[in-house]
């Protein structure tokens, strides 16, 4: 446990005096979400002292379910079928790294701790990419690295491309999308898929802001995504042409 200044612990007392140290506390964190009552004990232990930052281990292991959430708990071979991807790992990267930005997006919204989740996310991500494709015996290791390196400039051209996107209008993100996520296939793109594409990011996104609460992302990282099917067919009734009876 870090040591605490005298100059910390008078503002510790100071703050008790006031009633405002309960306050801060609460409206930082809701260590009511931590499922093991070690880690909630620790916290509030931590809370008591004035350090109202979660630990680190507990943002790792957040990451962890926040990284599970965008790959078990995304539909993935109804994606593909959806928006037209070859079942392929590269397919299966771009679906991934499209719910990965999705999520960091959330992160970056947590002041503070909100960078430190976000990198942990990704070193997730890099690390599953890395095991699964230990697990494609046919590459050698010099393909490995070379696809790595490629991963990493299509993770990177991803972030730059959908935040300009998603900041700016329909236009620029329909851009992106086609680029970094659906230009690996060499048909046209159809687009009534790039359209629903645009639709599914900004519905998401939404969710994330408005109905997942930052401790849960700090502390839990169990998210949940809307249901690709109830969306799709919203998408579609939307978008249906009615005719005028004649």
């Amino acid at each position: 446990m870090p040591f605490l200044s005298g100059m910390q612990w008078k503002q510790i007392f100071n703050a008790k005096k006031c009633g405002l140290f309960t306050f801060s506390i609460k409206r930082f964190c809701d260590y009511s979400v931590l499922e093991d009552k070690t880690d909630r004990a620790w916290c509030l232990m931590r809370a008591k002292l004035g350090l109202k930052k979660p630990p680190f281990y507990l943002l790792r292991k957040s990451s962890v379910f926040l990284y599970e959430s965008c790959t078990d708990g995304v539909e993935l071979i109804d994606f593909f079928k959806v928006i037209h991807l070859p079942d392929t790992f590269v397919s299966w990267f771009s679906v991934t790294r499209w719910h990965v930005w999705m999520v960091a997006c959330r992160c970056m919204a947590i002041e503070s701790t909100g960078l430190v989740i976000r990198n942990q996310l990704f070193e997730r991500m890099w690390e599953d990419t890395s095991n699964r494709l230990d697990k494609l015996h046919y590459i050698k290791r010099r393909q490995k690295f070379s696809f790595m390196q490629d991963f990493n400039s299509q993770f990177a051209a991803t972030l730059f491309g959908l935040d300009e996107g998603i900041l700016s209008s329909d236009i620029v993100l329909a851009g992106a999308l086609w680029r970094n996520l659906l230009g690996i296939s060499e048909e046209v793109v159809d687009p009534v898929v790039l359209d629903f594409m645009i639709q599914y990011s900004r519905l998401q996104l939404n969710h994330l802001f408005s109905d997942i609460s930052d401790s849960q992302i700090l502390l839990n990282g169990k998210i949940h995504w809307k249901n690709l099917d109830s969306i799709s067919s919203e998408f579609h009734n939307s978008k249906r042409i009615k005719h005028p009876i004649s």
